[in-house]
């Protein structure tokens, strides 16, 4: 299974705060479905939920490479994101 950077957490943060700071609830609302957007491409493209990816990757039907990597990160992006709306 890939792990996450601390470097990962660490941009994933800020982004959340940038997000948080200098947005009106119509742009994150923007952000959010242009991301959910990204995520649906991804899956289409490589025919498979989001949810497999590291199970794709362990059973090596999935090469982690760039694309794959810039998919993940999308992904747990969009996960803390959600999480953190939800919170609030």
């Amino acid at each position: 299974m890939a792990l996450v950077s601390s470097g990962h957490v660490k941009t994933v943060q800020q982004i959340m705060e940038q997000l948080e700071a200098s947005s009106t609830p119509q742009a994150q609302a923007a952000y959010l479905a242009e991301l959910r957007a990204s995520v649906r491409q991804y899956e289409e493209r490589y025919e498979m939920p989001s949810e497999r990816i590291h199970d794709a990757i362990d059973a090596g039907e999935l090469i982690e490479d760039l694309d794959v990597g810039h998919w993940i990160f999308q992904c747990d992006l969009l996960h803390d994101l959600l999480q953190s709306v939800e919170e609030k």
